[in-house]
């Protein structure tokens, strides 16, 4: 699994990117999110796989930030 934030999330176009904790950007559809809605400078832990243009994020989880 890889880790990484929301760089942004179109709430009414259900899809947006994800950046790794290495840079790299992963497009991410609402559909690959496992449970609730993406915001953006969330959290989350993904999968890489493979999309019809590259490289996707699928099963998406937030993570919850350690206070």
């Amino acid at each position: 699994m890889e880790r990484g934030k929301v760089k942004w999330y179109d709430q009414e176009k259900n899809y947006g990117f994800i950046e790794a904790e290495n840079g790299d950007e992963f497009f991410v559809h609402k559909t690959d999110v496992v449970e609730g809605s993406l915001d953006k400078g969330q959290l989350v832990e993904f999968e890489i796989g493979e999309g019809k243009k590259g490289p996707v994020a699928r099963n998406v989880v937030l993570l919850i930030e350690e206070q």
